[in-house]
């Protein structure tokens, strides 16, 4: 009669085969869990820069508007309402022209400020940006430029070389130079940003991070005051206490290192 014996050798393979698998889970686990480590730490590090991109941009352009602001209330005393309706001017300027409204508001500041009227310094700003762009010439030179011409002196815009009227010029004549130029340059501007859609694209995503970084300023406004305040003075207070201790550990450090120094 046969007898069977009993054989723990199938058991045996599906135990390891198990051990096996269970080990392969475990290091996929720990994959994905470093993975997600990962993009939290990079969404975090976007997230970061962003935020600080964002906040910069609207610092930068709270500045340009109170000093754009201030420069129409001083010289033509200008009323909120009025200031907002520059500001709008300037929105749309940005759209039309892809110039950024920070270098919208210097050159409209410069230009309101030497004629002292916003009419004209509208009129201005837009000659300059389509001259600027038409003439492939820097926004600031050419602003700087057309005041001083407002204010009688042409010598700087005829060092421009845009093919001035050598006889307006030398009479003086501004509005006959202003004219030419109108007609050499009006819509200039307009005409190039139609053409460059991802200026304006980059112009409109600087516009939305710069309401977001609007929207940050007060929680970073706290917390700077928080800090100034509540901190700061705790880290003086420490320091001050401490200072001796402080001072001893850094001499004992020192002459720590000077004793490695020699025995080496």
């Amino acid at each position: 009669v046969s007898q069977s014996r009993y054989s723990d050798k199938g058991s045996k393979a599906a135990q390891k085969d198990i051990a096996k698998t269970a080990k392969k889970i475990d290091d996929f686990n720990r994959k994905v869990v470093k993975a997600y480590a990962a993009g939290a730490a990079a969404a975090a590090l976007f997230a970061y820069k962003v935020g600080k991109f964002a906040v910069k941009s609207a610092v930068e352009d709270a500045k340009s508007q109170e000093v754009l602001a201030n420069v129409l209330r001083t010289t033509t005393n200008a009323t909120n309402a009025q200031i907002a309706a520059v500001e709008d001017y300037i929105t749309k300027q940005q759209l039309l022209t892809n110039v950024q409204d920070t270098e919208l508001r210097a050159s409209y500041a410069t230009l309101v400020a030497a004629t002292k009227d916003t009419t004209q310094a509208q009129y201005l700003n837009n000659l300059a940006v389509d001259v600027a762009i038409g003439a492939n010439k820097d926004l600031s030179t050419v602003t700087s430029a057309l005041a001083k011409a407002a204010q009688g002196n042409l010598k700087p815009l005829e060092k421009l070389n845009l093919g001035l009227d050598r006889g307006a010029i030398a009479a003086g004549d501004f509005k006959r130079v202003f004219a030419q130029l109108g007609q050499t340059y009006s819509g200039t501007a307009a005409k190039v940003a139609a053409k460059d859609p991802f200026t304006r694209l980059k112009i409109q995503f600087s516009e939305i991070a710069e309401q977001l970084g609007t929207a940050l300023l007060p929680a970073l406004t706290d917390l700077a005051f928080r800090i100034q305040t509540e901190v700061v003075p705790q880290i003086e207070d420490w320091v001050a206490a401490n200072g001796t201790l402080i001072s001893k550990s850094l001499i004992d450090l020192v002459k720590t290192i000077e004793n490695i120094a020699n025995a080496g």
